[in-house]
This record gives C-alpha cells, structure tokens and sequence, in this order.
C-alpha cells in the first residue's frame, strides 16, 4: 500500500502527469492553474487526443477531486454567453477522479463516470517530455454533428493547451458554442444552405517542430463568401510565429519579394486574367491596371505565412481603389511569393524556429 502524503498544497501538485485508468487505458493530465476562488482547472487526454476540461478543489481530506465536462455544450447543459461568461447554472460533469498524492509525488485514486457505479483505478506520476517536440498527432473534433475544428497534441502537456488555445473551435470561428448551436439549428430548418459552414483546416507542414495550417471558411448570405488565413506555431513553445524577418535584413526582403511578385503577376496576367476578361480592351480595364499597379514596400507589405513542401510562402493581398467585391473575391489567397528553405535562410531572425527548416 502505498504511503498517503497530508493535505497537498495547491503548488505541489500543479503540473502534468501520465499514467492509466484501469491499468490498461494510457492517457495524460495535466494541472494547469489555480483560479482565485480555489478552483483547480486543467485538461486530459485519451488516445483519441482529443482534450477534455477538468475543473475540481483539493478537498481538507486531502483527496483531489477533478470534475470532467464535455467538449460542446448539451441539450442538458445551459449555453454560454458571448463574453464566455460562467453559465447562470452548475455544468453537469459526465465523470470526475478522485485522487490523493502519495509520499512518492505520484497521484492514485479512482475515475467515476457520473450516474453510474463504474469506476476505474487511477495510477499518475508526473511527466516530463523526452527531447524538443518534432511532430504533432493530428485529429479532428465535432461540434453539434456539423462544425469540425482540428485537435494538435504534443507530448507536452503544456504545449497541447497553447495548441488547443489557437485552434479551439471559438477560435476558429470566432463564435460562442451556443451560437453555433444555433447556427446548426438554423441550417437544419433552412430550405438551402445558408449561415456560417464552417472552416476547413489543411495541414501543409507538420515536422522539425513546425506545425503550418491553412485556414478556409465559407459564409452564404445574399453570395458565398470565403475567408483565408494560415497559422504556422513552433511545436516546441506553442508560440505563432507571424514576424520571423531580421529587421535588419527587411528591405532585402521585401525587395526579393516584389520581385517575385512582378513575375507572378505578369504570367498570371498573360495566362490566366486574360482568357477570364477577354473582350474587354485592356486600356479600359480598371482591374487590369489595378494588378498592374500592385507592389511590395513598407507600407504594403505581405499579410500571411504559410509552410510548404521545401518552402515557405508568402502571402500578398491585392488592392486598389476599383476593386469590386467580385475581384476582391477573384484575388482573394491568389498570390503566394514562395521562398525555398535555403533561400530564405539569410532574411531570418538569428534565432528564428524557421531555421530549422535548412537544418541538415
């Protein structure tokens, strides 16, 4: 029997823990943070890496008692309000552990499900990550039977939080769970498809401690609207990198960029725009000047960043003062200055994560 350690104190036992329910369902915990009325709060994961909230107290027995609640609000549950505020009601938790610290540091107890006798053995010791994160395990979550939002883990815990912080489906859609709940209710009764259709998240590099995502989302109101973003985030930190050029090297870099730009705008002018406007004289064509009239300075400079198979691209966002909706939409991720691995190198911050991508 293993030794009961007295009442642990809140700092003893924040942290991130690896172990198995039953003895054979592996799985990891972590502790987070203590909020100011004595609430514990953090998050565990299965196989299915999917986080799942954990909100609990260290009771004066000394037990540490975490309450598990789902991912997505149920027809039970009350929805939250647009500031995320707590709900007027308790949130009922599907299942809680109870588990004590022992003298060894490790956690022990058991994981009820709730309204049911079911109970498994808890068996915890605290986990440190083995060496910098290269990869994450990718995975995709749910919501309301409609909506889908992409789940990145990390063997560390920490990490993971940041991961699910970035890509959280209120992230991505900038929508409270209760809105699209009702968003989904409202598609269900629709004759046609309207109202928000959720993102669609690509996975365009995820290795060396890089994970880069393009972000798609698609709106129909009186026309189909469609959003683009990408996200490139440092595995090892879970930080988002957007700004990784060496100030002192910007004006190189943005001079290899305009170059760049010109080429791909005079072929896509020869090859492409003008099979889409033909008929229209090209000294009557406000759009055509409008490319034309396109370039790379200070003040106007690329927006995105995305990561590809042996290069990093660029992304620039056409405007001019003509510009309809309908070209808007026609430019809208069009133009993407792409940078190998190795060229890109020298414009770097010295110790950018983006170097890693050369490493031998």
């Amino acid at each position: 029997m293993a030794t009961v350690a007295p009442r642990p104190s809140v700092a003893a036992i924040l942290g991130d823990y690896a172990g198995t329910m039953g003895g054979k369902y592996p799985f990891r915990l972590s502790i987070t943070a203590q909020l100011p009325d004595s609430q514990l709060v953090g998050i565990y994961y299965l196989s299915q890496h999917k986080p799942i909230e954990l909100q609990g107290f260290v009771a004066a027995t000394g037990e540490i008692w975490l309450r598990e609640f789902a991912a997505q609000p149920t027809a039970e549950e009350p929805e939250r309000s647009l500031g995320n505020e707590p709900p007027t009601q308790p949130r009922q938790p599907f299942a809680r552990f109870m588990v004590r610290r022992t003298a060894a540091g490790t956690l022990a107890g058991i994981w009820q499900e709730a309204g049911s006798d079911r109970k498994l053995p808890v068996q915890l010791t605290r986990y440190q990550p083995r060496g910098p994160v290269q990869q994450a395990h990718v995975g995709q979550q749910v919501y309301f039977e409609e909506f889908t939002a992409p789940v990145f883990t990390v063997p560390d815990p920490g990490v993971t939080r940041k991961l699910h912080g970035i890509f959280g489906v209120e992230q991505l859609t900038d929508m409270t769970l209760a809105e699209l709940q009702e968003e989904h209710q409202q598609h269900q009764m629709a004759e046609y498809a309207q109202g928000f259709a959720g993102v669609n998240a690509e996975v365009t590099y995820n290795h060396r401690g890089l994970l880069s995502v393009n972000l798609h989302s698609e709106y129909t109101g009186a026309n189909v609207n469609h959003s683009y973003r990408s996200v490139v985030v440092d595995l090892q930190t879970g930080e988002q990198l957007t700004d990784e050029i060496n100030p002192a090297r910007q004006t190189q870099f943005l001079a290899a960029c305009e170059q760049k730009l010109q080429a791909q705008l005079a072929t896509y002018i020869r090859e492409e725009y003008g099979q889409m406007m033909e008929g229209i004289p090209p000294e009557e064509d406000e759009n055509l000047a409008g490319l034309r009239s396109q370039h790379i300075s200070l003040q106007n400079q690329p927006d995105d960043m995305s990561i590809g198979a042996g290069k990093v691209l660029f992304h620039y966002p056409v405007q001019y003062e003509a510009m309809s909706n309908l070209m808007f939409k026609q430019f809208q991720s069009q133009f993407w200055l792409d940078f190998s691995f190795a060229e890109l190198q020298p414009f770097l911050r010295p110790g950018s994560p983006l170097r890693r991508l050369a490493a031998p």
